[in-house]
């Protein structure tokens, strides 16, 4: 991944300090183990950035039908040529273009905490997807926690820049709650993963 595109804004999942390259890439296993238990034929990802974690996911989902969608054009370019494989669309999350029901596996990573309207975005996940929907979010107050020791963001008492949503793994686990049947919860530090059912 030498390419310019490849380095992108998505520097937590290509840092080359230890401990963070070591917590990506636990999270980054748990979200392969997920998907090679569950049976699904199409895949949709909301907010795929440059494409980072959809390359990072190539084995779990190169054969499938594989769509990516974000609001920013410069990212949808960058993520046609980290991960070729899968198809690019400029959508918006509050208005996915797709029809009702239209994926078997609807996957939001690191996506809840930057959103104004986290509910309306939640329930347009809930629309597209058959069947599975498979969310991350940082947990708090871990997540502030951690950026603190390691110096950062002290102004915000460790929120990271850009995250206006907080949600300890009970939170966001009774919001998902309200549109889903939550199937199995994931926290590898410092995240919470949730894998649910429409």
């Amino acid at each position: 991944m030498n390419n310019k595109y490849a380095i992108g804004t998505n520097y937590k999942y290509l840092s080359k300090n230890y401990i963070s390259k070591y917590l990506v890439n636990n999270f980054n296993e748990v979200i392969k183990l997920i998907l090679s238990d569950i049976k699904f034929k199409n895949y949709l990802d909301i907010g795929c950035g440059e494409g980072v974690i959809l390359s990072i996911l190539k084995t779990q989902i190169k054969d499938k039908n594989c769509y990516g969608i974000d609001i920013d054009q410069n990212h949808i370019e960058k993520a046609k040529f980290n991960a070729p494989f899968c198809h690019y669309k400029i959508g918006d999350i509050y208005k996915i273009p797709f029809s009702k029901n239209s994926y078997d596996l609807v996957t939001c990573f690191e996506v809840l905490e930057h959103l104004e309207y986290p509910h309306k975005a939640i329930k347009e996940l809930k629309r597209v997807s058959s069947k599975y929907n498979l969310i991350s979010v940082p947990r708090e107050p871990l997540w502030c926690m951690l950026n603190m020791i390691r110096g950062k963001y002290w102004k915000g008492l460790g929120n990271t820049p850009g995250h206006i949503n907080n949600w300890s793994t009970k939170d966001i686990v009774n919001l998902l709650s309200n549109y889903f049947q939550i199937v199995k919860i994931y926290k590898p530090i410092p995240w919470t993963i949730i894998l649910a059912k429409s």
